[in-house]
């Protein structure tokens, strides 16, 4: 990614020089107390400046010197780096000693960069600390998961703003309605997005260029058809507004709508309706306008997908297996059911790490992976937890049955081992487990915690 490209994306999320906003505060508040920091900073780092979205334990005075901070500034070498970037004494470190934030007291840095649409990085969320300190994985990890739902929520925002943006262009279309024929008509053909004059029996009247360029098809084809026969067939079932509602008298309707082009190809639009009354106060045409939107479509579907799915495994994240765990501890204790947790780590993850590479280590992660999820039922939670630690939930499984699992589990990874001779080294895998009890008062932290202490246990007797 060039820097030229990360800087225009940097502007079109339309954050710089902004106000400071509570939901983004809100997160540099939960990144210091998780991480026990006194300073958390959510910032975005420009060509020539750094700009602070959010600060939280950090002086006015050090924001304003900060805004213009050289290229040897903390967040500036973590976006660069486009990874975790973990300080322990600043005072010692050869990027950032010099920096002015480590002569006034600026000693530990944690900071994971801020990247939207999967590969733009547009500054981070960091936490600062005035002693030294040794940051674990699991700080690492902490702290990224909150950068990653930060990132999503600077996506979000800035389709929000751009769809007001659109609403209000929108907005100024149908006021030059009101002041004259001529300008709504200049403002009518122009308009960027379909528009069109529709009949109270949903025939077309006028459209213009950019609706038949949305549709396909020339203006004379366009208007001999109806408004509803460019829906898909099975639009009708999805409409919360029936179709004889053009004649009814309302103010105004929107829906989104899935419609068909001339080609066959099935797209999303966003629909909406005003009603034009004639002397008497009857509609005598509607004003429909029809906006794209399958990219937003398709952009709400891979940020609900990257929200829940590990990206280098393609199974659950943390955050989603503890939130779809915490319903099936609800649906146990009303079904009186059991649950088993597994609980699995690589073994000599950090040698292999060391040996062979990190792309080695990934290859690692994601063969084990594909074993958990070709070994458990389709019904069963499998996700990555971070780093080489996986988690299993399942339900059904007697006791008695638990430990043939383990078995048949370890016995999967000898096979992976036995057939396939590009491994230069043979995997294998600690694991521990806890069983739910639905009469009981356990949670799901409690059951991980049980499972993790086990797995350890597994693997210090495999070093005895």
């Amino acid at each position: 990614m060039s820097e030229i490209s990360r800087r225009a994306a940097l502007r079109s999320v339309k954050l710089l020089d902004t106000p400071s906003e509570e939901r983004f505060d809100r997160l540099a508040s939960v990144a210091a107390a998780s991480l026990n920091a006194p300073v958390a900073l959510i910032t975005l780092v420009d060509e020539d400046r750094q700009f602070c979205k959010s600060a939280v334990g950090l002086p006015g005075d050090w924001l304003r010197d900060s805004g213009s901070a050289g290229a040897n500034s903390f967040c500036r070498h973590t976006v660069a780096l486009g990874e975790p970037l973990a300080i322990e004494d600043a005072r010692r470190h050869p990027l950032v000693r010099s920096h002015p934030a480590t002569a006034r007291g600026v000693v530990s840095y944690l900071g994971v960069p801020l990247i939207v649409h999967g590969r733009h990085v547009l500054g981070t969320l960091s936490v600062l600390g005035f002693e030294p300190r040794r940051w674990t994985d699991l700080d690492v990890r902490t702290l990224s998961d909150l950068a990653s739902v930060v990132a999503e929520i600077i996506e979000l925002r800035a389709a929000v703003v751009d769809a007001e943006q659109k609403a209000v262009a929108a907005e100024a279309v149908q006021n030059a309605l009101l002041d004259g024929e001529e300008r709504f008509r200049t403002a009518f053909e122009l308009a960027p997005i379909g528009m069109g004059l529709v009949t109270p029996q949903g025939r077309w009247m006028e459209v213009n260029a950019a609706l038949c360029n949305l549709f396909g098809y020339t203006r004379d084809e366009m208007v001999e058809r109806a408004l509803f026969e460019l829906t898909h067939p099975v639009a009708a079932s999805d409409d919360r507004i029936p179709h004889d509602s053009m004649s009814v008298h309302v103010e105004r309707y929107q829906m989104d709508r899935r419609c068909v082009h001339r080609s066959g190809r099935e797209f999303w639009v966003q629909l909406s309706a005003s009603p034009v009354a004639g002397e008497g106060g009857d509609p005598i045409y509607y004003l429909v306008q029809m906006q794209d939107l399958t990219t937003r479509k398709s952009e709400e579907e891979r940020l609900r997908t990257l929200s829940l799915e590990d990206e280098l495994t393609g199974l659950y994240n943390r955050r989603a297996f503890l939130a779809m765990a915490g319903e099936q501890f609800k649906l146990a204790r009303r079904q009186d059911r059991g649950l088993v947790l597994l609980f699995a780590d690589i073994d000599r993850m950090k040698w292999i790490n060391d040996t062979f590479g990190h792309l080695e280590g990934d290859r690692a992660i994601r063969t084990v992976a594909s074993v958990l999820k070709h070994t458990f039922r389709e019904s069963d939670l499998v996700a990555r937890m971070g780093g080489d630690e996986f988690a299993i939930l399942a339900a059904d499984v007697p006791e008695n049955d638990l430990s043939i699992l383990i078995q048949r589990l370890t016995e999967q990874i000898e096979r992976v081992n036995a057939d396939d001779a590009t491994h230069a080294y043979p995997l294998s895998i600690s694991i521990g487990s806890a069983l739910f009890d639905p009469t009981g008062p356990s949670s799901i932290e409690n059951l991980i915690a049980l499972a993790d202490a086990k797995m350890y246990m597994d693997k210090g007797a495999k070093s005895d």
